[in-house]
């Protein structure tokens, strides 16, 4: 992923630091900004020259700022705190410089992550977005420091030394990916969502730290579900007319098309008229291409279909994982060998991101209750590094944990491994989320608010046409024929009569153990030193846990990568580790 990288002069050295920023600069369409550097601070970044600020450090008296990055309501900001700015970097100098920053960032609709430094006071502060969509990483040890968008950055400083931390191996193990601050290495933190981080570049400390806004402010309203529906059409419209028009950008978007509810409100709330691409990955026969070719017909789409099957399902994918640091099983990276020609369509892709859960209420088990030790074993099992009792989820609602916890170090680390190409999310936009979030989760339970809102507000695009995970259409109540219908279909899935899943990984997998297991249990093997049972490996093996092979699959590449420079197929890749050792 496009971003920032930065340290303290006494921590890497020039060659260092360009070399962290190559190491992002992972698409050849990227562009790099011009290098700042003083006797305290280096910085630079790298970006697709898409969205946000073209140029950085964007300065302002003794200020300077990097943002990675954009936010969708700058004319908003302007007029509610007065301010001058024009773009993305200047609002957040001219904040910083007026007091404002902890007010104007609790107000900004946005993904982006930032950095200010003032020169005068010495000081480097680091910002995330919300909801933490935008990552940044931080090494701070001894009086050194740094920064930067990717974990991997931190292996071009000779100051930096890696290091697994074990406890995330269980955690990676048991859900597919981190949660929390945690990260691979010792020492190394992902920032909070919503942080506002200062360090005192003399002092050598951190000075501040604390999270701008919180789930906290977020108050219940009394309105009726019907009064609910009609104002939540006008903020589902509102967000996708924001991320489609009113922006410095203008290049075309393009529409991850799936076979499921999300992206067809998307596709109902684009105003009529857009020149629209839209985009489809997966098995010919699943259901997802299926429907997602029937939308694409009737409403005279572009459409354009990357099929997933056996022979390629594994393309790129271990490049996949050098991308997303290892952060999430490799088999979630439906998209990597997909994403150039992706970029080729457009620049910017519409994605339903989170759809399911803010919007269908898809995590809820208990009603207007804050989340619990309770609900987290039973849906996902307890971990000790897992901290539900802090107070940014003080909310009587379950999702905000899931938000943190599966929507920003899951699904958002496989939209961060995408490096050609930018995403927009409708569906966390600031005022959608408020208010969906006042409302009683008994409106949402089960998909009841947004059953109501997709059949009134876009009839044509879910009246006629099935929606995946149901065989025939989408019916706004219990409809006993449909229900037996269901029932049906699940018997021939079960039994494997009719493919329905967009990829069928189970399967496909099951056809590469040999080559897993002869990287897995080879005498090389990292991952299995972790592991007091050295029998563990093998074991998943005969108990053919398809799942959990491609968990200790991705730890194995990703570690192989860091530590032995192995699996590592690009020049570019090459050219920084020709002189690099690590132990």
């Amino acid at each position: 992923m496009p971003g920032i990288i930065g340290c303290l002069s006494n921590t890497g050295t020039t060659k260092e630091l360009l070399l962290a920023r190559k190491m992002m600069a992972y698409s050849r369409k990227n562009k790099d900004d011009k290098l700042y550097e003083d006797a305290f601070i280096r910085c630079t970044r790298t970006h697709l020259n898409v969205v946000g600020e073209k140029k950085t450090p964007v300065n302002l008296k003794h200020i300077l700022a990097w943002v990675e990055g954009e936010f969708y309501n700058i004319d908003q900001l302007k007029v509610k705190f007065q301010l001058q700015a024009k773009s993305e970097g200047e609002i957040l100098l001219e904040a910083y410089l007026r007091q404002k920053l902890p007010a104007v960032l609790k107000s900004i609709d946005g993904y982006f992550c930032a950095v200010i430094y003032d020169s005068k006071k010495c000081t480097i502060t680091l910002i995330t977005d919300r909801y933490g969509i935008k990552p940044l990483y931080l090494w701070e040890k001894n009086g050194q420091l740094v920064y930067g968008s990717e974990l991997k950055c931190f292996l071009s400083f000779s100051s930096f030394i890696p290091k697994v931390r074990t406890s995330s191996i269980a955690q990676f193990l048991s859900f597919g990916h981190l949660s929390g601050s945690n990260t691979w290495f010792e020492d190394v933190v992902l920032l909070d969502a919503s942080t506002l981080l200062t360090y005192d570049i003399k002092e050598e400390r951190i000075i501040q730290k604390i999270r701008y806004w919180s789930w906290t402010e977020i108050k219940s309203v009394s309105i009726s579900s019907e009064e609910a529906v009609s104002r939540l059409v006008e903020l589902l419209n509102s967000a996708v007319d924001k991320r489609t028009k009113n922006i410095s950008c203008q290049h075309e978007f393009s529409l991850s098309l799936s076979g499921g509810l999300d992206s067809r409100a998307i596709l109902g709330a684009i105003e009529e008229g857009e020149n629209i691409n839209a985009y489809t990955f997966g098995h010919p026969n699943s259901d997802d291409v299926r429907m997602a070719k029937q939308v694409a017909k009737q409403f005279n789409l572009k459409h354009h279909i990357f099929e997933l099957n056996k022979n390629n399902w594994l393309n790129k994918r271990i490049e996949g994982i050098w991308r997303c640091d290892g952060a999430i099983n490799c088999i979630h990276l439906h998209a990597t060998q997909f994403q150039e020609t992706i970029s080729s369509i457009s620049k910017i892709s519409l994605n339903g991101f989170a759809g399911d859960l803010v919007m269908g209420g898809s995590w809820i088990r208990h009603c207007d209750q804050r989340i619990s030790r309770s609900t987290i074993q039973d849906i996902i099992g307890l971990d000790d590094m897992i901290n539900i009792e802090d107070p940014f989820f003080n909310i009587n609602k379950e999702d905000p944990f899931f938000i943190d916890f599966r929507v920003r170090r899951f699904t958002a680390v496989g939209m961060q491994e995408i490096k050609e190409f930018e995403n927009r999310l409708p569906f966390m936009d600031n005022d959608l989320m408020e208010f969906v979030y006042s409302l009683p989760d008994t409106y949402r339970y089960k998909n009841k608010l947004y059953t109501a809102l997709l059949l009134n507000a876009f009839p044509k695009l879910f009246s006629g046409i099935p929606v995946t995970g149901f065989l025939h259409t989408f019916q706004p109540e219990r409809n006993y024929y449909n229900v037996v219908l269901n029932q049906i279909d699940k018997i021939w899935k079960k039994l494997g009569w009719r493919q329905t899943d967009f990829a069928q990984y189970k399967s496909w997998t099951k056809l590469e153990m040999k080559t897993f297991s002869s990287i897995l249990i080879k005498d090389e093997s990292i991952i299995k030193n972790f592991f007091r049972d050295k029998k563990f490996i093998s074991n998943c093996f005969l108990q053919k846990d398809p799942l959990k092979i491609m968990r200790l699959l991705s730890m194995e590449i990703w570690f192989q990568q860091v530590f032995n420079q192995k699996y590592l197929k690009t020049e570019e890749l090459n050219i920084f580790y020709k002189d690099q050792k690590f132990i």
